[in-house]
């Protein structure tokens, strides 16, 4: 019966009320249930992260973008604790994320020298959604696909 609720107590529990009896009080009068003993299960789930939060308490997409696309070290405690909420409970996000700040880092440190690895990383590990901007990466010619000559090496003026 408390499937119903799950999202309800999700976004409670990440709100700071973690206590199972508190949360049990919420919605005692909208649960069937005669004993709290599910949302205690289901609390220590979720601190134990064995539990996957209820979809309805992940922040939306474009939140999640922003707080991924923010330098580390701008995020409140309470974003960085939801981001890392939502790294936990989707690998994809988790592995867009990592691959995201290792460019941001690339970009900010002129390590250009090392996109052609980042890309190949990239197109190897990225998840499929986003596999697209590899794709046009090598389709434009950000990057070259093989060692090509400089254009003083290339070029023989007869």
């Amino acid at each position: 019966m408390l499937e119903c609720y799950t999202t309800y107590v999700t976004e409670r529990f990440s709100d700071g009320v973690t206590s199972p009896a508190d949360l049990y009080l919420e919605i005692r009068d909208r649960v069937d249930e005669g004993s709290d003993l599910p949302v205690r299960h289901y609390v220590a789930g979720l601190r134990a992260g064995t539990v996957k939060p209820a979809r309805g308490a992940v922040p939306r997409p474009r939140k999640i973008t922003k707080w991924i696309k923010l330098p580390r070290g701008a995020l409140t405690r309470r974003e960085e604790d939801e981001l890392l909420t939502v790294r936990l409970a989707f690998l994809d996000i988790a592995r867009a994320c990592d691959l995201a700040r290792t460019f941001h880092d690339l970009l900010q440190h002129r390590r250009g020298d090392q996109m052609v690895a980042w890309v190949r990383e990239f197109e190897q590990e990225a998840p499929a959604p986003i596999l697209a901007l590899a794709q046009r990466a090598r389709n434009q010619d950000i990057y070259p696909t093989k060692e090509e000559p400089s254009s003083t090496e290339s070029s023989s003026v007869p």
